[in-house]
C-alpha cells in the first residue's frame, strides 16, 4: 500500500479536506482504464440510453448544467459512454474511500464500497450520481460536478466557508442561465407522484416524521464534517433515492473491524425496497442513521450546530 499512499499524498500542509488534485487525476486515469475494460459488459444502461446520452430526454429530468457536464461522454456511442461513465463512478468511489485512512482498512473499505447496492444499481442503470465524488475531491472548484444532480451532496457545501461561497456563486449563475430550475426539479422528482416507485424515499413521500428526525439529528451534527452533514441531511430531503447514497459510501474507509462491517451491512438495507417494495423503504434509512451515530460518537460537542446556535445566542445577548 505504500506506493498508493505515496501517489495520493498531497504536497500541502493541510490534507484533511479537498482539493485532492492527485486523487482526482487518479480517478480520471482509473475511469479511462475501467471504461475500456467495461466497454463490452452486458449492463442494461437504461438511464444512460434513454436520458443521459445525446438524443435522450435529459432536459426533462435535470437542470442544464447536468447536460453540459455529461456531453463529452454522452456524445460517444452509447455503450462506450456508459462504460466510461461507470468507470468514473467506480474510480471515484474507490479513491474517495481509500483517502479516509490511506491504509489496508481503507483499501478493504474501497472494495466493500464498490460491492454496495448504490454502486451495483448505478452500474446496471447507468446514471451519473457517482460523478459527484470527483466534484467532492476537487472542491471548491468541483461544485458543478458535486451538484451534477442536486441531492444530498448540497449539504457538503455547508461545512466550509469557501465551499459555501462557491456554491452560492454557482447557484446564482445557474439561475441566470437556466432560470428558476428548482421548480422543474421539484415538479419532476418531488411532487410528481406519478414517477415515484416503491424505492422512492424522502419525507414528502414517507411522511413528516422523517424530516422531523432530520431536524433533530442536524442539531447534534458536526457542522465541519461533510459525511455527518450528508447523513443528517438525507433525512431532510423531500425526495431521495437509494443510489443517491453513493455519496456516503466513502465512510467505509473511515473505520475498521466491526464498525466497517456494520456500515457495509447498513448500506445493504437500501436494497430492501427493490426486493420487498414499499414496506422495506423505511429500512433504508438505517444506513445514514448508522453512519450518523458512529460519527456522532467521535464529534466534539463544540462543533455541533446546537453549540454554534448557543454561541450566537450568547453573543446576541451580550
Amino acid at each position: 500500500m505504500d506506493w498508493l499512499r505515496g501517489i495520493l499524498r498531497e504536497n500541502r500542509t493541510e490534507t484533511s479536506s479537498p482539493p485532492y488534485w492527485r486523487a482526482a487525476f487518479m480517478v480520471l486515469l482509473g475511469a479511462a482504464v475501467l471504461g475500456w475494460l467495461l466497454r463490452d459488459a452486458p449492463l442494461l444502461g437504461w438511464d444512460w440510453f434513454h436520458t443521459i446520452r445525446i438524443g435522450g430526454d435529459i432536459d426533462v429530468w435535470y437542470p442544464g448544467w447536468t447536460k453540459l457536464l455529461t456531453r463529452p461522454l454522452a456524445g460517444l456511442p452509447w455503450r462506450w459512454g456508459l462504460a466510461f461513465s461507470n468507470g468514473l463512478m467506480l474510480a471515484g468511489v474507490a479513491i474517495a474511500t481509500y483517502l479516509q485512512r490511506r491504509d489496508r482498512w481503507s483499501a478493504l473499505g474501497a472494495v466493500l464500497a464498490v460491492l454496495s447496492p448504490p454502486v451495483l444499481v448505478l452500474l446496471w442503470a447507468g446514471n451519473v450520481d457517482g460523478w459527484a465524488l470527483l466534484g467532492y475531491l476537487t472542491l471548491p472548484w468541483g461544485v458543478p460536478l458535486l451538484m451534477i444532480k442536486p441531492t444530498i451532496g448540497a449539504f457538503v457545501l455547508l461545512t466550509r466557508r469557501s465551499w459555501f461561497i462557491a456554491g452560492l456563486i454557482f447557484a446564482a449563475l445557474t439561475l441566470l442561465v437556466w432560470g428558476w430550475w428548482p421548480a422543474q426539479a421539484i415538479g419532476m422528482h418531488v411532487t410528481g407522484g406519478n414517477i415515484h416507485t416503491s424505492s422512492s424515499m424522502g419525507w414528502y413521500i414517507l411522511g413528516w416524521p422523517i424530516g422531523a428526525l432530520g431536524v433533530l439529528l442536524m442539531l447534534f451534527t458536526d457542522r465541519k464534517s461533510p459525511w455527518h452533514m450528508m447523513a443528517a441531511g438525507s433525512f431532510l430531503m423531500p425526495y431521495v433515492f437509494p443510489y443517491h447514497f453513493i455519496l456516503l459510501l466513502p465512510v467505509l474507509g473511515r473505520w475498521r473491524g466491526l464498525r466497517q462491517v456494520l456500515v457495509w451491512l447498513g448500506a445493504w438495507t437500501l436494497f430492501g425496497s427493490f426486493i420487498f417494495g414499499y414496506a422495506a423503504t423505511w429500512v433504508g434509512y438505517l444506513f445514514p442513521l448508522v453512519v450518523w451515530l458512529f460519527i456522532f460518537e467521535e464529534t466534539p460537542r463544540s462543533q455541533t450546530w446546537l453549540a454554534e446556535v448557543q454561541r450566537l445566542w450568547r453573543i446576541s445577548r451580550a
